[in-house]
């Protein structure tokens, strides 16, 4: 009895050492990984961030700010309210409220994109024509989506929630709250000017979704875009466009609740959340106006989908009914961005492996879809996308345009600059040597502190926790996301290495590894949690620093005591050398229909006029030009027949990023007899050392006939021929 009594005894003290032991040692694996991410940033910083001599609103920007608010209001219900009532229509049933709540504003926000879409290649994209169909619609979905509220509070547990819920409750709207008043001023993120806001904005002024050979972002599938131009046609400034893409953060945490509760541990949907929120990448993400976040949401309800069809009787309609889910989610995810276009195979690789687990008896015995099945939701995921594709065929004649358009041609006119879009191949060379292999490896170690910017870390708590997806035992439909998260980064990895775009499988890592915490199978393992949320509450105080050092423009034009054109006009974080001063010359002075070239620049948001703006990947517009001209009345003659009546020249940027006119001889010929009789200057503005912004006006044949003065575009840095 004494021997039986000191073994159990032993075995006890033994797994209470083993336990420790390994606690400490993720404990100080947590540290190391934060020490990483919080090296050489300084924290003093911060505060210094937050001076201000008032934070008192000015009556008209208060007013601005409320009017955006109710606008925002207005359309998440018109969105949530027409996802509601097609919910209703085809009888799916979400398996708890927040997830009914996410399932509806996505499929609200599917429904009106791709109406959006087919309006527009219809060539009805007129600013009365989207904002009176949204305000004639509006009353029906907004009693759908009352109705949505009342079965989403009468559903509701009344219960206290855990000190962690209400911890984590506090992170993630601390943090929404705080990035709000970044997405309330005028957007100046690179990306969102060249494409994400600069296309809607082009085709309301053309009243019709067109070809935009020049700019590579043009062919990219972007359901988002369509509602950004939905919000553009009230609010012409984009900032209603950059609050809504922000509310996303909102329905990507309805999601992980929703999916926290399929999964059985309803405890973990708010530490999910405030895990998700609490990345750096995640917060510079959310005020940026992008498609990170929408592929992110469609990517949730795809996996939430996912899980329910092996919950659901074989040949029965309700499987049916949940494969047809899986796909029209799937092809909205592929409808933001080419990258989602890993998710079929990657759907498809965590069936083989979940399969091939299941033979071995290590996996889950899940009624997992069959291969007819799951042909099912991928035939109708390629519906849901087909339009975009049929668009890039009309278009370009290359369905993935810019990509392979070696392998299908191009009807643009202006291929590629290949230096840039090849870089995927030379990353799957890459694999079959050990430099390769140990920089896949490595990884999410890479994440911490990226080459270019702090702000695209996915912070410490991630890859503090990743060991629980391996040491905390998992249930069966965990493993099978861990399958899809794991198959899909693969595939990413080989594409790109930007942080930002593994957004969409943080939000669900995020779900797992807080399961992982929640769970009762391992409560010692909790302990480690207070140590790394203090870890990532430092690391994200870390990441504020970098963001609002340098926003205490926006931080004044948020209060309504400088205008937008302060702003816009003036270098900021992410916008170097601006031409906005040429651009406010241009829409004040230039005809209704003129059309303007960029040189040297790409963000034509902000340009009230038609823009032909040459994107990085491409040779420049005017090169192309040049080249093709046998001298300068045929390169006029080009101008003339593409409206082309001036030339906005941000000399800064070509400096900035030493960009030069790669011409023939015949091409610098060409140009130079051009430029001297038909483009005349007329305004400059080159007061700050990093810009240096220039208006030139296009002389007809009449006008270049006259005595005028001739431009000094070659004076200012060197056309060589190559």
């Amino acid at each position: 009895m004494v021997s039986w009594r000191m073994g159990r005894w032993s075995r006890c003290w033994t797994g209470v050492v083993s336990r420790a032991a390994l606690t400490g040692a993720l404990v100080c694996w947590g540290v190391v990984v934060t020490w990483q991410v919080l090296a050489d940033v300084s924290l003093g910083g911060y505060l210094a961030s937050w001076r201000f001599s008032s934070w008192a609103f000015l009556p008209e920007a208060l007013l601005r700010h409320a009017a955006r608010l109710a606008g925002l209001l207005g359309l998440s219900a018109l969105l949530a309210g027409t996802g509601r009532w097609l919910l209703g229509r085809l009888s799916w049933k979400p398996h708890n409220p927040w997830e009914g709540l996410a399932f509806s504003f996505g499929l609200g926000y599917g429904a009106w994109g791709s109406a959006l879409f087919l309006l527009g290649m219809a060539g009805l994209w007129r600013r009365w024509l989207l904002a009176g169909c949204a305000a004639l619609l509006f009353v029906p979905a907004a009693a759908c989506a009352r109705g949505l509220v009342a079965e989403f509070r009468g559903s509701l547990r009344r219960a206290r929630p855990a000190v962690l819920t209400v911890l984590s409750a506090a992170s993630f709207w601390g943090i929404w709250l705080h990035c709000l008043r970044y997405a309330m001023v005028p957007e100046t993120f690179y990306d969102a000017l060249v494409c994400h806001l600069a296309l809607p904005a082009r085709y309301l002024l053309e009243h019709r979704i067109l070809p935009v050979p020049e700019n590579s972002y043009a062919g990219i599938p972007a359901l988002p875009q369509m509602l950004y131009g939905l919000t553009l046609a009230y609010d012409s400034w984009g900032i209603s466009a950059s609050m809504l893409h922000h509310s996303m953060l909102l329905w990507v945490a309805c999601a992980m609740l929703g999916l926290a509760r399929r999964l059985g541990v309803r405890e973990a949907g708010a530490p999910a959340c405030a895990m998700f929120s609490l990345a750096p990448v995640v917060i510079a993400e959310s005020f940026q106006v992008s498609v990170g976040m929408e592929w992110a949401l469609f990517q949730l309800l795809f996996l939430a989908a996912f899980l329910a069809v092996p919950g659901s009787p074989a040949g029965s309609g309700e499987r049916r009914g949940w494969l047809v889910v899986c796909g029209v989610f799937l092809g909205l995810a592929m409808a933001t961005k080419y990258l989602a276009w890993v998710m079929p195979p990657a759907f498809l690789g965590a069936l083989v492996c979940a399969r091939w687990a299941g033979r071995r008896g290590a996996g889950p015995r899940l009624g997992l879809p069959d291969a007819r099945e799951a042909g099912v939701a991928l035939a109708v995921a390629a519906a849901v996308v087909a339009p975009w594709v049929a668009r890039n065929v009309l278009f370009y004649g290359n369905p993935a345009y810019p990509f392979f358009s070696s392998l299908f041609g191009s009807g643009a006119g202006v291929l590629p600059d290949w230096r840039q879009i090849a870089d995927p191949g030379a990353r799957l060379g890459m694999v079959v040597s050990w430099e390769g292999l140990k920089g896949f490896l490595l990884h999410p170690w890479h994440f911490l502190r990226p080459v270019m910017e702090l702000n695209q870390s996915t912070g410490p708590l991630y890859l503090s926790l990743l060991p629980l997806l391996v040491l905390a035992p998992a249930p069966r439909q965990e493993r099978l996301l861990a399958w899809f998260c794991l198959a899909a980064w693969v595939m990413l990895w080989l594409l790109s290495p930007l942080t930002r775009f593994f957004i969409p499988l943080l939000a669900a890592l995020s779900v797992l590894l807080a399961a992982a915490l929640s769970r009762g199978e391992a409560p010692w393992l909790r302990g480690p949690l207070v140590a790394w949320s203090c870890a990532a509450g430092v690391s994200i105080g870390a990441i504020w620093v970098v963001l609002n050092v340098r926003q205490e423009a926006r931080q004044e034009v948020l209060l309504g005591l400088r205008p937008y054109a302060a702003l816009l006009g003036h270098t900021a974080v992410s916008y170097p050398t601006p031409p906005y001063a040429g651009f406010e010359y241009v829409n004040a002075r230039a005809e209704p229909d003129a059309r303007v070239l960029l040189l040297g620049d790409s963000r034509s948001f902000h340009l009230r006029r038609p823009a032909v703006a040459s994107s990085v990947d491409h040779p420049a517009v005017l090169e192309t030009w040049a080249n093709a001209s046998a001298d300068g009345s045929a390169l006029w003659g080009l101008f003339h027949r593409n409206g082309i009546r001036y030339v906005v020249e941000n000399r800064g940027e070509m400096f900035r990023t030493a960009s030069r006119l790669d011409l023939s001889e015949t091409g610098l010929r060409s140009l130079r007899d051009f430029w001297r009789r038909h483009a005349l200057k007329e305004f400059e503005d080159c007061e700050i050392p990093d810009r240096c912004v220039a208006v030139y006006r296009i002389l007809d044949s009449r006008e270049a006939a006259q005595p005028h003065a001739a431009s000094d575009f070659f004076s200012s840095y060197r056309v060589e021929p190559r």
